[in-house]
């Protein structure tokens, strides 16, 4: 009985290593500052992007192929990022890029990858520049500063009820934009 389950077990392994050797790998590459001070944010979103991973790779895996996740560290730095890029576009197998998380990497990585027609979806960056240069590969999932600057100044006038604030920032670019944005707007 023994035996005979062996043999069955090494049988079922090759017929699973024949089938994952007829898959064609298709990797979504990620963009993220693994190794900067926003690092907890990156990891947030590999995080997800892994649990996405694992609950599409088995639809994939139906249609013949096979889904993988591929980091690269953009440090929060534009010509790293564009470095990374460059190291992104020598994978034949990635169709698409998640990242960067921030605008200022965005920015110069999209048009790279613009060029070699790879979809970037970027979940973080706000800054408007970002979509509207008009780069058909170019989308993400938040909204702009210019969105973001006046709904925080509407949600702290309307429902809390602020009469007046004291506005300040956190010295990044992105937090001086958000904050001169909602001085603009504020409604008091």
């Amino acid at each position: 009985m023994f035996r005979m389950l062996t043999v069955l077990t090494f049988a079922l392994v090759q017929a699973a290593l024949a089938q994952a050797s007829t898959l064609r790998a298709i990797t979504v590459s990620l963009l993220l500052p693994l190794s900067s001070s926003i690092r907890e944010q990156a990891t947030d979103v590999r995080s997800g992007a892994l649990l996405a991973l694992g609950a599409a790779r088995l639809e994939f895996r139906v249609l013949e192929f096979d889904l993988w996740l591929k980091s690269y560290d953009d440090r929060s730095d534009p010509a790293e990022g564009e470095k990374q890029a460059q190291r992104i576009l020598e994978d034949s197998d990635t169709l698409a890029v998640l990242g960067a998380i921030n605008s200022g990497v965005t920015l110069p990585t999209s048009t790279v990858f613009a060029r070699n027609s790879l979809t970037l979806v970027s979940p973080k960056s706000t800054n408007p520049k970002v979509t509207e240069r008009g780069l058909e590969n170019v989308n993400r999932i938040c909204a702009r500063d210019d969105a973001q600057g006046p709904a925080a100044a509407e949600f702290v006038s309307s429902a809390l009820g602020a009469k007046s604030v004291y506005v300040f920032d956190d010295a990044t670019v992105y937090g001086k934009r958000l904050a001169e944005l909602f001085r603009v707007v504020a409604f008091w």
